[in-house]
């Protein structure tokens, strides 16, 4: 009869074992958070609008040149009709403002120029008129064209954001933080409003004539949201995303990851890190659609476009005085 003798494992041993049974835990939640994300995010895709083919039509030569520092930039549509939607033509929507987004090669600030609708541009097929005409004529896709001809930057993607979805989200921050006017020159007071109270305070600009208005109202609600986002638990980060999600629309070139990962990074951005400023504006035009007058963009607002261009809208700013910036629309 032969004796088997069993050894016991050496130390070098035991530490090879712990290490695999920890690489196994990590794979398995590395494996699961995988999962968990692209659950979100199918659910996040499934629940946007979906633009399709809006770069397609466009021939590439005559586009602006991509950035060459790799930044991207979003052609962003408010919109105040309940929901994002894809029907444009024909659509009162180009009532609304238009919103040039670059987001930096580094993901970690952005600069976000606000150009009202009613600014005199090239239309394509139409020739001169008001740059929302682009598209109720066109779609996203004569849209993304006319804004590339007004301001030389080449356009990456295109996005809807829907207003009154926003209201229960700024609930969720427990409301934000707005700056109006001062009756005097202390400085823009800081008010603090409700989801109610916020889709009020942006409806308050909608009469012809208060087109600088609206832009700044606009660009004060979305730094509100921001801001409320940055101060949010990380935890609340997934859920906060998902909201978003049924009140915004993206043309069909952004899957899952770029979608959860714009989110990401914009939420994440500090609110001193996003730069908001309005096209200037010189002079009301002529009536244009709906009657309502057009706007002369100031000459200031070319060389605004080309410090957006090349990333330097802070030096634009600082050449042409901080009252550019967005920080007490009336």
């Amino acid at each position: 009869m032969t004796n088997t003798t069993v050894s016991r494992p050496g130390p070098q041993q035991r530490r090879r074992r712990r290490a695999h049974r920890a690489l196994v835990v990590i794979a398995v939640i590395a494996v699961a958070v995988v999962v968990a994300v692209l659950a979100v995010g199918t659910h996040v895709v499934g629940r946007t609008v979906r633009y399709p083919d809006v770069f397609g039509p466009i021939p590439e030569s005559s586009r602006p040149a991509p950035a060459p520092d790799g930044a991207q930039t979003y052609l962003l549509v408010g919109t105040d009709g309940g929901s994002p939607t894809r029907a444009f033509l024909g659509s009162p929507i180009a009532g609304r403002t238009i919103q040039v987004v670059r987001v930096a090669p580094d993901r970690a600030s952005a600069q976000v120029i606000g150009i009202s609708a009613d600014s005199l541009a090239p239309v394509p097929g139409r020739g001169p008129g008001p740059l929302g005409s682009a598209l109720v004529s066109g779609g996203p896709t004569g849209l993304v064209q006319a804004v590339e001809g007004l301001t030389g930057v080449r356009v990456d993607h295109f996005a809807t954001v829907d207003f009154p979805g926003f209201r229960s989200l700024v609930d969720r921050f427990g409301g934000i933080d707005v700056g109006v006017a001062a009756p005097t020159t202390g400085g823009a007071p800081l008010v603090h409003l409700d989801g109610a109270q916020a889709l009020a305070y942006l409806r308050v600009a909608d009469e012809p004539g208060n087109e600088a208005s609206r832009v700044a109202r606009e660009q004060n609600v979305l730094r509100g949201l921001l801001t409320g986002a940055a101060h949010a638990s990380p935890f609340a980060l997934p859920g906060t995303i998902v909201d978003l999600s049924g009140s915004v629309g993206f043309d069909d070139s952004m899957g899952v990851w770029s979608i959860l990962r714009l989110g990401t990074d914009i939420a994440t951005m500090r609110g001193d890190t996003i730069t908001f400023v309005t096209a200037p504006i010189a002079a009301a035009g002529a009536p244009g659609d709906q009657g309502r007058p057009t706007q002369l963009l100031a000459p200031s607002a070319t060389d605004l476009f080309a410090a957006l261009r090349d990333g330097r809208v802070g030096d634009w700013l600082a050449q042409n005085g901080p009252s550019q910036a967005v920080t007490a629309p009336r």
